[in-house]
């Protein structure tokens, strides 16, 4: 049966357009949010985020920095009509059924939402969180999903993150409270849960900036972001300067650090931008803001080693003695600057002697002298003493240390107690052990395998 509708005065229709939330949706990053789990938690996709969001453009999907605020797009749409139709008078039985669809699109809508939300309450992290927010403790014993999220603040590795808070979880955690300057009393509360937050920005910080100089394109000034922010905090700038705007007080703090660090003048490549060489540099340089509140203790100098690394193929004597001299100015507190290869090497250009490096830094009241050590006659006694009182012991040997074939020098820390020994390796600034039969057997250096030493009189 047709049936009609009586006249009536229209208006035009116009198509139907999707209508979103009064505002767009954002999302502050949490620790362990990725921009694919964030892209299925609101509905949208990896590339949709990143052209909402220009300043994630060097940042890795997986590296989101700690509280930056992301534009995640509109709420799932509804649509309905822009204008009325007509006055027309629709039929009894049509317009329950508009009424039907209308709801059940609205249901649908509301369903994405809560979906949405469940899924970004599962981002890592925020379990803990949440937990402490509403004034809960967590201790030994516990176990779950907020355990898990506390073990990754700790950058536990992945087998160790079973959700299970046990003595392994609890030292790990007591060990980052000491760091931090808390009571180290094994349990997250609210202090605790800021200071994890804050590493774990610092961290993400520090993660972006090394993506970004891999990468070889030097920061310029009027780029932002948090491999900016990354690189504000290794220049030593307080917390108000850490903007992650690269602006001209950033680029003033990068220059003096060429100029102390590297020597360039605005007339040098590089000048005024932060690229691998003036990154490398302040790495190395570190120490001097990272250890200057640390409590020194006197006649314990291999406590205060800081590993660096060599700047090329001939420096790991040099980068050697730095390491030493640094760690016995520390120790006794002399206040001095810490030192670097390049520091020993504007020194004296060309060959290094080491017996006058190490003469030039070392503290007053602090001597040293170097044996012969050659394969087939190497007595560890000397050393071994050494080490058991806490005296770094610089070692010349031979090529399975180096692929340079001239051999190598390095640094012996401490002597453990499966009869290994600690090692802090200047090719390539690494901290590990090596055998004593690889040191027996190791091949001869190019000026003869030796050992030095520096000790109190």
């Amino acid at each position: 049966m047709q049936v009609s509708a009586a006249p009536s005065t229209t208006t035009p229709t116009t198509t139907p357009r999707p209508t979103t939330d009064a505002t767009t949706r954002s999302h502050v990053v949490r620790a362990g949010d990725t921009l694919w789990g964030l892209a299925r938690a609101y509905g949208t996709d990896v590339d949709a985020l990143r052209a909402r969001n220009p300043q994630l453009a060097s940042i890795p999907d997986t590296a989101l920095p700690v509280g930056l605020q992301l534009d995640v797009g509109p709420a799932p749409a509804t649509t309905t009509a822009t204008t009325a139709a007509t006055t027309t008078t629709a039929t009894t039985a049509r317009a329950p059924a508009d009424a039907a669809a209308v709801q059940q699109s609205r249901q649908s809508a509301q369903a994405a939402d809560a979906a949405a939300r469940a899924r970004v309450a599962d981002v890592p992290g925020t379990k803990l969180e949440a937990l402490v927010q509403r004034g809960q403790l967590l201790r030994q014993g516990a176990k779950g999903a907020e355990v898990v999220d506390l073990q990754r603040f700790l950058g536990m590795k992945t087998i160790e993150q079973d959700g299970e808070f046990g003595p392994r979880t609890e030292s790990a955690l007591r060990a980052f409270q000491r760091q931090q300057g808390l009571a180290d009393d094994g349990v997250v509360g609210g202090a605790t849960m800021t200071a994890l937050k804050k590493a774990g920005s610092a961290s993400s910080d520090a993660h972006n900036l090394e993506m970004r100089i891999a990468t070889g394109n030097p920061i310029q000034q009027g780029e932002s972001g948090s491999h900016v922010r990354g690189m504000q905090r290794l220049l030593g700038m307080g917390p108000a300067g850490q903007t992650g705007v690269f602006g001209p007080t950033t680029r003033a703090a990068v220059e003096d650090a060429q100029r102390r660090l590297l020597g360039m003048t605005p007339a040098s490549p590089g000048w005024g931008g932060m690229g691998p060489l003036t990154y490398r540099a302040l790495k190395d340089a570190a120490d001097v803001r990272q250890t200057s509140s640390s409590t020194a203790v006197a006649g314990a100098p291999a406590s205060q080693l800081r590993v660096l690394a060599q700047r090329d193929a001939t420096s790991c004597g040099l980068t050697s003695v730095a390491m030493v001299t640094n760690a016995w100015n520390k120790s006794l507190g002399t206040g001095k600057a810490p030192i670097t290869d390049r520091t020993l090497r504007a020194e004296q250009p060309g060959d290094a002697d080491l017996r006058a490096a190490m003469s030039r830094h070392l503290p007053p009241g602090v001597t040293h002298y170097d044996r012969d050590w050659p394969r087939g006659a190497r007595s560890f006694g000397d050393i071994d003493a050494q080490l058991a009182k806490s005296n770094p012991v610089i070692v010349g040997l031979g090529r399975p240390f180096t692929a340079s074939g001239f051999g190598h020098i390095f640094v012996l820390s401490k002597k453990n107690s499966d009869g290994s020994y600690e090692m802090f390796d200047p090719n390539g600034g690494v901290r590990k052990n090596v055998s004593r039969q690889a040191l027996e057997t190791a091949g001869e250096h190019r000026e003869g395998s030796f050992y030095m030493v520096a000790e109190r009189r």
